[in-house]
């Protein structure tokens, strides 16, 4: 009988925790469908840089992880990403001025991203190259 009180316990614990973290996801669907929080402008009906800024930005910077991480040409990069309110900032060393750039390039294509601080170093720690 115990046994199916802990079990119980389990599930509702789960249940609760389950559904905790899909509350940040449920809030935002209704403000990106609801034409009323919208003011009617000459623009686009739909802003796609609206997105929470911390759910938003966790998002981005594991997709430019991902995607830095699938390149074969940075993979011997030592690479880190950062996102705050869609800014990426790349910090870390890679080999060439090439590889820097295509890090840059590889996180302004994560949709999202409103502009990337490329702060990497090239070579062995000097910071040969600007931004």
């Amino acid at each position: 009988m115990d046994k199916f009180d802990i079990r119980k316990a389990l599930l509702a614990t789960a249940a609760v925790t389950a559904l905790g973290l899909s509350l940040p996801a449920l809030a935002d669907a209704p403000a990106a469908s609801s034409p009323s929080t919208t003011p009617t402008t000459s623009g686009s009906p739909e802003s796609p840089t609206s997105m929470p800024s911390s759910a938003g930005d966790s998002t981005i910077t594991s997709q430019v992880q991902s995607k830095l991480s699938s390149m074969s040409t940075l993979k011997d990069a030592d690479i880190n990403a950062n996102t705050s309110d869609g800014v990426v900032t790349l910090s870390g060393n890679v080999q060439s001025a090439d590889e820097k750039a295509q890090a840059e390039a590889a996180a302004k294509s994560v949709k999202g991203v409103k502009s990337v601080d490329n702060q990497l170093t090239t070579g062995s720690g000097s910071s040969s190259g600007g931004k």
